[in-house]
């Protein structure tokens, strides 16, 4: 292959695959979002695998390659549970650990075995290449969220991830390796570009119009509302950009952004068990909405009676320190009589 073209399609990669790295640190920065995070740590394994490539390493190359597969497939996971399509997204981690792992274990073997590349090095590319894939229908899965770019990003994953899945094989093929290295390198710098244009949206970043002060109904930290109080509080919250976790998620205004609790498996539902996920929420919606941020639970019965009044009223003091120390506020749309005397005075400190 000419080695000018190899030089510089690697070098293209590089950049691509690094400035998608830093802009998605900088959109995790700005969402609080872990997929981010998660994607960030992804692209920049998959730069120093390009690294790994232009030394001519090619156990760093394929390791880096594997990892960037399993952070992929993580953080493509992470988003769907960020938009309430995913209650396991806890044992999907482990799984996406398959490539790393496996590609690990068969350099291991090779060490201590007769060098075999296609067992070896060519599984492991197989792997890393079916994940790739297996994110890219992920992705898909979202579309209805976030339109064509997130449509034309798993595509474009589905088919890099299939063309990885086809290296062992082509790779003794003399006539493929300038057409396979060019068309690698193409899509390599189409899914930078769309996952830029991604993480740089408005429905990913959530970003609330700006209010000047909070409301002076509402106190930061947490507050609990019975529901005649609610419904006096409403005309000056609803054409807010509240985040409300509810039972009844058709009551709620059209500008609010709605998680149902609920078992059944839809979007932007949360199980009434996973509270770990409903703080992530609150908190990374907090930190974005700024001074006077709102976020609304209704249906904390329903959620006291799958965790318990103490797990429950533990969760409810978190909440309202997320809140406090952000200059938000939680309110809890809850009655008198669906507590005991005992439990409705320990909510009333909470609120002290």
């Amino acid at each position: 292959m000419n080695v000018i073209l190899l030089h510089t399609g690697q070098t293209l990669s590089f950049g691509a695959k690094l400035f998608a790295a830093i802009y998605l640190w900088y959109s995790y920065r700005r969402s609080f979002r872990k997929s981010a995070l998660i994607f960030s740590v992804a692209f920049l394994t998959a730069s120093l695998q390009v690294l790994g490539d232009l030394i001519e390493i090619e156990t760093a190359t394929i390791t880096m390659e594997a990892l960037f597969a399993s952070l992929l497939f993580y953080g493509s996971l992470k988003l769907l549970d960020e938009e309430g399509l995913s209650f396991t997204v806890s044992r999907g981690y482990y799984v996406s650990l398959t490539p790393l792992i496996l590609t690990l274990y068969m350099l291991t073997a090779e060490r201590s075995s007769p060098p075999n590349w296609l067992a070896t090095v060519g599984v492991a590319y197989v792997v890393s290449g079916l994940f790739i894939l297996l994110s890219g229908f992920l992705l898909l899965g979202l579309r209805n969220l976030y339109g064509n770019t997130l449509k034309y990003l798993g595509i474009l994953l589905i088919v890099y991830g299939a063309h990885e899945m086809d290296y062992p094989l082509l790779r003794p093929v003399d006539w493929f390796a300038p057409f396979g290295f060019s068309l690698s390198a193409a899509l390599t710098l189409l899914i930078a570009y769309f996952f830029v244009r991604f993480a740089g949206q408005e429905e990913f970043l959530k970003l609330p119009p700006e209010r000047s002060k909070p409301l002076k109904e509402i106190k930061p930290g947490l507050t609990l509302l019975s529901p005649e109080e609610y419904k006096k509080l409403l005309p000056p919250i609803k054409e807010l950009p509240l985040l409300a976790f509810t039972r009844n998620p058709r009551e709620a205004p059209e500008n609010w952004t709605v998680y149902t609790i609920s078992q059944i498996e839809r979007e932007r539902t949360v199980s009434p068990t996973n509270l770990p996920k409903i703080t992530e929420t609150v908190s990374r919606y907090l930190k974005t909405a700024g001074n006077g941020g709102i976020a609304l639970i209704d249906g904390i019965e329903y959620l006291n009676m799958y965790n318990g009044f103490e797990a429950t009223a533990k969760w409810l003091s978190a909440l309202g320190d997320i809140a406090y120390v952000n200059n938000g506020s939680v309110i809890v749309v809850t009655e008198r009589e669906a507590w005991n005397e005992r439990e409705w005075n320990l909510l009333m400190r909470l609120v002290a």
